[in-house]
């Protein structure tokens, strides 16, 4: 995207248009001068980590949290090489939680709530906000700590599928090495849409497209336009065509689908762009998953569930949660309600 906002700061350059929040495992609970509980974005990092890890620090974050309520095995964590403390997660608990009046349980269940609505609010930012109702969607789930929460994101946005992904802890990683290379160029136009104007940014898109193609030799080429109405600040990108009719119904349809209106006026062209790409052809090979045993845990507000390998959960078949899934880099809370089967090596939990 051209433009982005950081902080509630408007950034006016070309950034991967990523949305974040502070409400990662190693978000801090903490007070702020209002005496309210808040949740990130102070953090814990990886050192000295959350209270929970081997020299972890003193203060409660997510990841404490989600250990105190039972929903993070105390040996899940790649795969049982990292465990977690959970007598130092309800001390840091009980050391918080007193500075609210509440108990570390209590506690733990208020940071888990504070951040899932941060992460509800994020994703309503990429999909309410921009025309989509996250109902017509699935809830795509990854990072280590993604399939803690979830379903619960689910639940609050009306969503009935959530997917969790091969090596949801590494898929990151994985897109970093996979993603496509882009080289972009753009030009200001600031010329009202018409036959014309559009000969003269299909000269303009050419020469452009000639240079990419220097620095990207058998790249995609794909052009794309900023348009808006005349009088507007802001601006919809619309798919290159050489037909200003094309052009018009097109950008019609998406201001009416981002903004529930259209209007009776002329339609400026502001910018050109054109993008080259070029696919990688890296490939990684799936993370190597073991059959293990089922334990059981309790979880709280659930009582005692199953905590199962991923690698035990055959193709196909749904099983019905309350239940802990756990693998090398990620662990999946399925919630009561919600089933879950392994469908082409992923996780496809469905609200019941």
């Amino acid at each position: 995207t051209r433009d982005s906002i950081v902080d509630g700061l408007p950034i006016r350059v070309p950034v991967l248009d990523i949305h974040t929040v502070g409400a990662g495992g190693g978000s801090i609970a903490w007070r702020d001068t209002g005496g309210a509980l808040r949740v990130g974005p102070r953090s814990a990092g990886s050192s000295p980590g959350p209270a929970c890890y081997p020299g972890g620090g003193s203060s409660f974050t997510v990841t404490d949290a989600n250990l105190v309520l039972g929903r993070l095995p105390g040996t899940s964590l790649l795969a049982g090489r990292m465990p977690l403390c959970l007598p130092s997660a309800k001390t840091a608990a009980d050391v918080a939680g007193a500075e609210h009046g509440v108990t570390g349980v209590e506690l733990a269940a208020a940071t888990l709530s504070i951040a899932n609505a941060a992460m509800v609010r994020a994703i309503k930012v990429i999909s309410v906000e921009r025309g989509h109702d996250p109902r017509e969607f699935s809830l795509l789930s990854f990072g280590g700590a993604g399939g803690l929460h979830a379903c619960e994101l689910a639940d609050e946005l009306g969503i009935r599928t959530v997917v969790v992904p091969r090596m949801p802890g590494l898929l990151s990683a994985f897109g970093m090495l996979s993603a496509p290379q882009l080289r972009t160029a753009s030009m200001t136009v600031l010329r009202v849409l018409s036959a014309d104007a559009l000969l003269h940014v299909d000269a303009k898109l050419a020469q452009m497209e000639t240079s990419l193609l220097g620095e990207l030799p058998n790249a995609e080429l794909t052009r794309s336009l900023a348009c808006r109405y005349r009088g507007q600040s802001f601006e919809l990108d619309i798919a290159w065509a050489s037909d200003p009719d094309t052009i018009v119904a097109a950008f019609t349809a998406l201001h009416v689908k981002a903004y529930g209106y259209a209007m009776d006026r002329e339609i400026e062209v502001v910018n050109a762009r054109a993008v080259a790409t070029l696919r990688s052809a890296v490939s990684i090979a799936a993370e190597r998953m073991e059959a293990g045993a089922v334990s059981v845990q309790d979880v709280v507000g659930v009582g005692p569930v199953d905590v199962v390998p991923r690698a035990n959960l055959e193709p196909d078949g749904a099983v019905m949660g309350p239940m802990i899934i756990t693998e090398l880099s990620s662990t999946t809370w399925v919630p009561p309600g919600w089933s879950v089967r392994n469908q082409h090596g992923h996780l496809v939990l469905e609200r019941q």
